[in-house]
């Protein structure tokens, strides 16, 4: 079957190069003609501007990325531009110059962002495209305890101020959240915040807590640890 097709298609490569020759004159003008053909072949290439620079992105089957359990939304992707004929399906064309959010779903698309128009309201047509991570976001935190900046470790966010055996020992002061903007929680929102530092030592044994309950209405809520 399939030196049958091969066999077909050299056939036609044949007859299409006779029939140039006939209608041009000359084997010159026949391989220019066909030069100029493959040159105009359409190439569909998509791009973007994320985090203030034009980036290349590429479509994958059209997936209702919102709907992945692990989907977040993560930023958007600015004046997207679709180069392709106007003959193409879907027209992605249609979206030219628009913003379209971006998502992270670590399983489905590990180590990739995800663009995808979905949760935007009626589109004149939908898409998906990826592009890679550069580096994955390291979160990193630190602050002042007795007088030295330390590191300190996130975990899930606890009301610590609750535990029956809870007690507020201190504070931390110049909190400092190295992370991408796109973090969620959004704890770059405390940087310079004083924390109140606790222990519990039922429920974190040989661990100073560092939790921001009962500090009044904070821009979001975290709870860190170190060691004793």
């Amino acid at each position: 079957m399939k030196k049958i097709i091969v066999r077909g298609f050299l056939s036609f490569l044949a007859l299409s190069f006779v029939f140039s020759l006939l209608l041009l004159g000359s084997p010159q003008k026949a391989f220019a003609a066909f030069d100029t053909y493959s040159a105009k072949t359409p190439v569909r290439f998509f791009s973007g501007i994320w985090q203030g620079h034009r980036i290349r992105i590429w479509n994958v089957r059209n997936v209702t990325v919102e709907k992945l359990p692990d989907a977040r939304k993560v930023g958007v992707l600015r004046d997207f531009i679709a180069r392709e004929p106007h003959t193409a399906r879907p027209p992605f064309y249609l979206l030219n110059g628009e913003t379209i959010n971006v998502w992270v779903a670590p399983r489905q698309f590990p180590g990739k962002y995800v663009v995808h128009n979905g949760m935007q309201g009626t589109q004149k047509t939908y898409g998906t495209w990826v592009f890679a991570m550069k580096r994955p976001p390291v979160r990193f935190f630190s602050g002042i305890w007795q007088g030295h900046r330390i590191r300190i470790w996130n975990v899930r966010n606890v009301t610590v101020e609750k535990l029956p055996d809870a007690r507020k020992v201190g504070v931390l002061r110049d909190f400092i959240a190295r992370e991408p903007h796109t973090a969620r929680p959004p704890f770059y929102l405390l940087n310079g915040e004083t924390i109140n530092v606790w222990v519990a030592p039922h429920e974190f044994p040989g661990k100073y807590v560092v939790h921001n309950g009962m500090q009044g209405t904070q821009k979001t809520y975290g709870t860190w640890v170190f060691r004793k």
